[in-house]
């Protein structure tokens, strides 16, 4: 097995961090948690910068501690079910037994995601472009409810990675749940350019955006980019994505074509051709 391997590979030589490294991602796939947080541990012992396991860590302190997300929701729902209870004093003393346990469940969901920021901190100490890592720090934030660190890490992710689709949309939520909604519009016109099909199914706002249809919106104000100059690529690889998300093949595959004229190392559009006129064999 995996785990047999790496540790006769450690036996004979103890500082080998990227076996321990591979120990601990091999106990991590048995759902061994403990375990592999100690070999990462061990790894970043040997090689104090070595990041990737630190992110490792992060990720695993969050998948232990899944498990007492969910004994939480199940306390809520018997403590619900028991501060309603007609029982008179038994009802009530339980309800008061769930709720204190409950508080102490939430003082280790704290504590969880403060090992998993510690863990991901140090990583991007060590690689500052670890997009992944900052996305990870950003999302363990946000469920922290520390808002602003979590928007400054959205922000610091887009800096390293400005196609990350996910951060985008993290970002202007973010925004939207303070009542930013211009700036909320900005990043989900992001997301549009990048990923339209994450609003294609339901493309008009709320309210709050005066119920605007985002893909119309980025599509118009591309078509006219594209007016003012044709051999604008990114005009051409929006156009193309968008087309494609609302099911007009022909011309997503017009803009796609253009696109590996100009460039014929193009891997997206390349490929998008090759996928659309398969399509069009199989019809």
């Amino acid at each position: 097995s995996a785990v047999k391997a790496f540790r006769t590979t450690i036996k004979l030589d103890p500082n080998n961090y990227l076996a321990h490294n591979a120990l601990g991602e091999s106990f991590y796939r048995l759902q061994r948690f403990d375990e592999a947080i100690f070999e990462y541990n061990k790894a970043t012992e040997i090689k104090r910068d070595f990041s990737t396991a630190y992110f490792n860590i992060g990720n695993t302190v969050y998948k232990r501690g899944s498990l007492q997300e969910i004994v939480d929701s199940y306390l809520e729902l018997l403590e619900t079910r028991y501060s309603s209870d007609s029982a008179g004093e038994t009802g009530a003393s339980l309800a008061e037994d769930l709720r204190s346990l409950r508080s102490n469940q939430n003082s280790g969901s704290q504590e969880i995601y403060r090992e998993m920021t510690r863990a991901y901190r140090n990583a991007l100490k060590y690689e500052p472009d670890f997009f992944e890592c900052a996305f990870n720090l950003a999302l363990t934030y946000e469920n922290m409810g520390e808002l602003d660190s979590a928007r400054y890490y959205y922000e610091y992710t887009i800096s390293i990675n400005p196609k990350l689709v996910r951060a985008h949309m993290r970002l202007g939520r973010y925004y939207e749940s303070i009542g930013n909604y211009d700036l909320a519009l900005a990043q989900f016109k992001e997301v549009v350019k990048l990923e339209p099909s994450y609003f294609s199914v339901t493309p008009r706002l709320g309210e709050e955006y005066r119920y605007i249809n985002i893909i119309d919106e980025v599509l118009k104000e591309y078509q006219t980019r594209y007016e003012l100059n044709p051999n604008d690529p990114e005009s051409l690889l929006v156009l193309a994505r968008i087309f494609k998300s609302l099911g007009r093949y022909g011309q997503a595959e017009q803009y796609y074509q253009q696109i590996v004229q100009r460039d014929p190392g193009n891997l997206e559009a390349n490929r998008e051709l090759r996928n659309l006129r398969r399509q069009q064999k199989e019809l």
